[in-house]
């Protein structure tokens, strides 16, 4: 299982002023989207993780990517 010393980078998308996005290689998780207001100052809108640390040791989904199986599997169900 990787650990946050494997993955510690993250990838920003967008720009400033208006959205950026962090996302963590690991399952491509949105960690941080900020956008920036009115007033000009940034602010971070999204329920996240704190790393790939926090991620692995979670039960819940924040900012999980869903990938091209989802509602594809034969005969999934929830348990």
């Amino acid at each position: 299982m990787p650990t946050d010393d494997d993955h510690n980078e993250t990838i920003t998308i967008g720009r400033s002023p208006g959205v950026e996005v962090e996302v963590l290689p690991y399952g491509a998780t949105l960690q941080r989207m900020s956008v920036t207001g009115g007033d000009g100052e940034r602010r971070d809108v999204l329920v996240g993780v704190a790393g790939e640390r926090e991620l692995l040791s979670s039960t819940a989904y924040f900012g999980s990517t869903v990938g091209r199986y989802a509602n594809r599997i034969k005969d999934g169900r929830f348990e």
